[in-house]
């Protein structure tokens, strides 16, 4: 019985230190809060500097939200999504879901929302 309650509570933080990097930025001048990067809105997004980089704990993934204005965010994502799904977000804007660290590089070419 000892044995079981010890795998059960390593299980269940074993699950806690889940986490997961994404990029974490915007080319919005307007938008608080986000890390500014004008190369945010770049395809094929990339960089090695941390102050766009979160590490987020118990998120389900990354997102890139493109507006149609052309400003760009690039978050981490909480939810059930499949990788590469699209919806259609809130103020005129595309989103797209991936998994896996630094997935969201792309500006949601794939979508058709």
């Amino acid at each position: 019985m000892k044995l079981l309650l010890a795998v059960v509570v390593l299980v269940a933080l074993m699950g806690q230190g889940k986490s997961l990097q994404c990029y974490y930025c915007t080319n919005n001048p307007i938008s608080v809060g986000i890390p500014q990067d004008p190369n945010c809105g770049n395809t094929d997004y990339s960089t090695e500097d941390p102050s766009f980089i979160e590490e987020w704990s118990g998120f389900d993934g990354c997102l890139t939200r493109v507006y149609s204005d052309g400003k760009v965010e690039r978050d981490g994502a909480f939810g059930n999504f499949d990788d590469g799904e699209c919806d259609v977000g809130m103020f005129e804007s595309t989103e797209c879901f991936c998994h896996g660290d630094l997935c969201n590089i792309d500006l949601c070419e794939g979508c058709d929302a």
